[in-house]
């Protein structure tokens, strides 16, 4: 059986390139979805992250990025499982 994975890029220090990461994609939690992404947006927030000295709000390793678009791969309990398959921006 084949383990499915996701890839990140992450921050791993202010003004060094990101870093690609690759771990086990976990299912999601009780009212949460999984998203397939096929576009994600970097803003001037995140450059300030990376280039400009702004101290993150979580420690890194840390994923820029928030704004998202993709396809709902599955959901968690409680979750509209309606949403599976569906295109979503979040």
């Amino acid at each position: 059986m084949n383990e499915r994975t996701v890839d990140r890029w992450v921050m791993t220090a202010q003004g060094e390139p990101c870093e690609l990461q690759t771990e086990p994609l976990a299912p999601p939690p009780p009212g949460e979805a999984v998203v397939e992404v096929a576009g994600c947006g970097v803003c001037h927030t995140d450059i300030s992250f990376l280039h400009m000295g702004v101290p993150t709000r979580a420690p890194v390793p840390l994923a820029l990025g928030h704004e998202i678009s993709g396809t709902v791969l599955e959901v968690g309990e409680g979750a509209d499982t309606s949403l599976i398959g569906r295109p979503v921006l979040v």
